[in-house]
């Protein structure tokens, strides 16, 4: 009942979250006197929105799976994680930008989440985790200061609720994981397309994901 009611809740969140991604998207299109978005997105064909749909949905579903059996903590990190991927991605992808207002909630919510495990678990190490996110989000800082146009600076914002739902033993196989799938998804785009940019979110977004999927 448990896992079923799990899969339920993450197919209605997949579907929220779905619909908010692309309406940003289409808000974004209709606005052409917006000068931050310096990039315009293309309409997307309907089988691709189709195609979509039904990945979120599974992604979602899969989630709610897996947080099913785990503890409320992790399974809120689980979910944060989840629900920014799908909102992210899309966005990220088409836009080359991420919606700031998405990763500011996720990161309130998993301060909520850290600071009530904290108080409810006094033996959790929530020092750790805190201060392996603030020294994640201060490199990537460093990296977006030191090349901008490499590393945006709403990549920097994504990374400190990712930090603070991925396990502190994961971090380096979280991050090591995001820069070698970007580095091949770049080479392709490189070869394919002769494609400069690459969207680095998703790649964080989907190992942040992967790194807590795969925990005990």
């Amino acid at each position: 009942m448990r896992f079923a009611l799990g899969v339920l809740l993450g197919v209605v969140g997949s579907t929220f979250a779905t619909q908010y991604a692309l309406q940003v998207v289409r808000d974004a299109q209709r606005d052409t006197t917006d000068a931050v978005n310096s990039v315009k997105a293309t309409a997307l064909p309907s089988h691709t929105r189709l195609v979509g749909w039904m990945l979120a949905v599974v992604f979602g579903a899969v989630t709610g799976g897996l947080a099913a059996g785990r503890s409320w903590w992790q399974a809120a990190a689980l979910v944060v994680t989840a629900t920014l991927t799908i909102v992210q991605t899309p966005i990220d992808a088409m836009l080359h930008r991420l919606a700031r207002r998405a990763t500011i909630v996720a990161l309130v919510a998993m301060v909520i989440v850290v600071v009530v495990h904290r108080m409810t678990n006094e033996e959790s190490a929530t020092a750790l985790r805190v201060l392996s996110a603030l020294g994640v989000t201060a490199a990537f800082a460093v990296l977006h200061f030191a090349s901008p146009r490499s590393l945006g600076w709403g990549d920097v914002l994504l990374v400190a609720p990712l930090a603070l739902a991925v396990s502190p033993s994961r971090i380096v196989a979280w991050l090591l994981l995001a820069c070698c799938t970007a580095g091949a998804h770049g080479v392709i785009l490189r070869v394919r397309r002769g494609q400069r940019f690459l969207p680095f979110g998703p790649h964080l977004l989907a190992a942040a994901w992967l790194a807590q999927a795969v925990s005990v």
